[in-house]
C-alpha cells in the first residue's frame, strides 16, 4: 500500500507544483485528491483479486496526500528561490540596487515556505484520506470490502 500511495502522491505533488495547474488545489486540494485516487487505482490494478476496506482506501489516500503535500511544498520552495533570484536580478538591473525592504520581504517569504511544509503535509494528507475513502465509494464499488 505504501508504494502505491507514494507514487500517487508524487504524481499529485508534481502536478500541484506546476504554476498554472496549482490553481486546481484551491478547490479542496483537488490535485492531491487525484494523486490519492491514482494510488488506490494502482493498488487495485496490481492486486486484481483483493478487495479493500474503507480504511485501506483512506490509508492509501492519506499516504498519497501527505507525500504530495511534501513534494509540492519542497518544489514550491525551490521555485520560490529561483523566482526570487530572477526578481532580484530584474530589480537590480532596473533600479541598480535592491532596497533593503525587498530583500527582507524575500527572506521572510522563504521562511514562511519552510514553516508551511508540516501544515501542507497534514492538510494534503487529510484530503488524500478523504479521496481514498471516496474513490472506493464512487469509482471502485465492486472492489470495496463489505
Amino acid at each position: 500500500m505504501v508504494k502505491h500511495g507514494i507514487i500517487g502522491g508524487v504524481i499529485g505533488g508534481v502536478a500541484a507544483s506546476i504554476p498554472v495547474l496549482n490553481l486546481l488545489n484551491m478547490c479542496f486540494c483537488l490535485l492531491f485528491m487525484v494523486g490519492a485516487v491514482i494510488g488506490v487505482s494502482m493498488y487495485l490494478s496490481e492486486h486484481p483479486q483483493e478487495q479493500l476496506s474503507d480504511s485501506d482506501g483512506a490509508t492509501i489516500g492519506a499516504i498519497a496526500g501527505a507525500t504530495g503535500g511534501a513534494v509540492a511544498a519542497v518544489f514550491g520552495i525551490i521555485l520560490g528561490w529561483v523566482l526570487s533570484s530572477v526578481l532580484a536580478s530584474i530589480y537590480g538591473s532596473i533600479y541598480g540596487f535592491l532596497p533593503p525592504a525587498l530583500l527582507s520581504a524575500m527572506a521572510h517569504s522563504m521562511g514562511q515556505g519552510i514553516l508551511m511544509i508540516p501544515v501542507n503535509i497534514i492538510v494534503a494528507g487529510g484530503f488524500g484520506a478523504l479521496a481514498g475513502f471516496l474513490s472506493l465509494q464512487l469509482f471502485f464499488k465492486e472492489r470495496r470490502k463489505q
